[in-house]
């Protein structure tokens, strides 16, 4: 039953991809799973294998559906894993009859397997807890039997026999029979749990590194779960400190974001400067602090590799605010403050070690500015520029920052600008050209047969949906598509009713787009467009307005892809809804068996 671990990976890595309802002033950062993007997921197993038991065969037809259901809890993101058992396993018996030569009687007893069971388990900051299994099977045996004799009264009779004395069997062994069932499963569910601890370790690696050495920092994690359309699993940041920051900005998109994440640049700022204050790391090493997990979950703004030739380059860092973060104005500007000296030439540039002051072994603090700027869903890479520090002026005191003082000569300042270009071309290979927000694609619903390898039976991507810097916030959300869901999702038919000029809605899709935006079966649409431009109204027929859908949905981006959806409700009451198509011909299955396969690999690595 290999169903319970895949899927609880599966939540917990959802859980750990990535709101704003009445944000604390103290919050750091906020990030909400949506609880109608948990239910997409479904395990389904299969067995049909034969097996012993009791000396005899037994053929299998049994199914299990396992599906992640969130429950109420404020210590910790809590999920109830319902498993559904239903099948019938069939065994055959024969039996020679008395001295009748060459007659037997067969036996076949059909028992159908019927069984709800429900775990709960809590996803903490330091792992998985499974709670108590509950849930009991219903077995129903059916007999049948035959026999070789050909004569219809003796044939009738010895059924009959054969009948009572199966059912008989049959009935006394019913309750050891069902309490073994009982067993088998719960024993099952709690060995794929166990196992899939394992597997939520890996999972959460990226997560479990927001929580490591916080206790260095006034940081508090709290990890909460609540159903419902606005609920989910939720991971809040707060600063114990008593520092505040600025209200967040909005989404704009709640009802359709599957997840909600809002971090706070001072958050960055103070978890990376407790790792390289004062610190000399070479490239490669800060390449480990700056790019690891912690911030790559936030901010995955790091190539995943360095050249060769980049691997040496050392870096003496500032002991206060060695890094500075800057969320604002839809742009995302990283700071580095640190400091080389000038030594043999010949060799290029050699940073330095703190303390060295006068003559071409001083310190000269510089600040390597990286600015991203916010586009549709991702962020490009808008300028790295290598400066010198303000107290950096020929002939100054040159300040402390945090190194040593002492004037520079001319010569000295001729010769920055070759450190500079040095300095510059190694970091433009730490820091990628473009950040990609969302873009996830996973296996939604998966099938094992007979314990196999799992196969990917649906598929759906996580999809950029807003993306803010402002007031020192980064706000992302992300919506999710199937490949099983049209765009839209909903059928209309040329109205015949009450409604002028209308399309009605006969369906509306569980999930779909319509479905998150409240489109229900019913209402009438009445005009479409694009946000701010001037709407068309439906005049004849529906191939406006699905050719209008279609075309949009082939648009790469959800800005693009968004659209404005005006008409009258079934009970009579205007609505107007402005929503992001899911894309037409998206890949999800292919990117989603490359990320399982990614994902086997690093497994087997370590």
């Amino acid at each position: 039953m290999k169903t319970i671990r895949i899927l609880v990976v599966c939540a917990a890595i959802a859980a750990a991809a990535s709101g704003q309802e009445n944000q604390a002033s103290n919050t750091l950062a906020d990030v909400v799973v949506s609880d109608a993007f948990l239910r997409q997921f479904q395990i389904h197993g299969h067995r049909t294998t034969p097996f012993l038991h009791d000396g005899r065969t037994m053929d299998p037809n049994v199914h299990a559906w396992v599906t992640p259901k969130v429950i109420p809890s404020k210590q910790g993101a809590a999920i109830e894993m319902l498993v559904q058992v239903r099948g019938t396993t069939t065994t055959h018996d024969s039996k020679r009859v008395g001295p009748f030569k060459g007659k037997v009687v067969n036996v076949t007893v059909a028992t159908d397997l019927s069984a709800d069971f429900k775990q709960e388990l809590v996803l903490e900051t330091g792992g998985l807890k499974a709670g108590l299994t509950t849930g009991d099977p219903t077995l129903t045996p059916r007999i049948y039997t035959s026999n070789s004799f050909r004569l219809p009264r003796l044939n009738a009779k010895v059924n009959g026999i054969a009948q009572a004395t199966a059912a008989g069997m049959v009935a006394a062994k019913l309750p050891g029979e069902t309490e073994r069932a009982r067993r088998e499963i719960t024993g099952q569910i709690r060995e794929e749990i166990e196992g899939a601890k394992t597997g939520v370790a890996l999972g959460l690696a990226q997560a479990s590194s927001l929580f490591s050495h916080f206790d260095e920092l006034p940081f508090k994690a709290a990890l909460s779960s609540a159903p419902g359309a606005s609920g989910g699993f939720r991971l809040q940041m707060k600063d114990t400190s008593g520092q505040t920051a600025k209200p967040p900005p909005a989404f704009t998109h709640t009802a359709q974001a599957a997840t909600r994440t809002l971090v706070n640049e001072s958050m960055l700022e103070r978890t990376i400067s407790a790792e390289i204050a004062g610190k000399r790391l070479r490239i490669s090493e800060l390449h480990r602090q700056l790019c690891g997990p912690r911030t790559r979950t936030i901010l995955d703004f790091c190539e995943k590799g360095l050249p060769a030739e980049a691997k040496g380059l050392s870096v003496l860092f500032q002991e206060e605010s060695p890094v500075r973060f800057s969320f604002d104005r839809d742009r995302i500007t990283i700071s580095l403050n640190a400091a080389y000296r000038m030594g043999d030439l010949a060799g290029g540039p050699v940073l330095a070690e703190p303390g060295v002051k006068g003559g071409a072994m001083e310190t000269l603090p510089y600040t390597v500015e990286v600015s991203y700027k916010l586009g549709d869903g991702e962020a490009k890479l808008d300028s790295l520029q290598v400066k010198d520090s303000a107290a950096n002026a020929v002939g100054g005191n040159g300040g402390n920052h945090g190194f040593g003082g002492g004037g520079r000569t001319l010569a000295q300042a001729a010769l920055d600008s070759v450190a500079r270009a040095a300095i510059e071309s190694n970091f433009r290979k730490l820091f990628k050209p473009k950040i990609e927000f969302g873009n996830v694609s996973m296996p939604t619903k998966v099938t094992i047969r007979d314990g196999g390898a799992p196969a990917i039976t649906e598929a759906g991507t996580l999809l950029p949906l807003e993306v803010k810097a402002q007031d020192g916030w980064l706000a992302v959300s992300t919506t999710f598509c199937s490949e099983n869901t049209r765009p839209l999702g909903v059928t209309v038919t040329p109205n015949s009713g009450p409604v002028v000029s209308a399309l009605w809605i006969t369906s509306v899709t569980e999930g779909s787009v319509a479905a998150l935006a409240g489109l229900k079966a019913g209402d009438w649409i009445q005009s479409f467009g694009e946000p701010e431009q001037r709407a068309s109204t439906v005049a004849t027929g529906s191939k406006p307005f699905l050719d209008f859908v279609g075309a949009a949905a082939m648009r790469p981006t959800s800005r693009q892809r968004t659209v404005e959806i005006s008409g009258v409700r079934a009970s009579g009451e205007a609505f107007k809804r402005t929503v992001a198509l899911c894309p037409a011909n998206y890949p999800h299955r292919q990117r989603a068996q490359a990320a399982m396969a990614s994902a086997r690999e690093i497994s087997t690595r370590r």
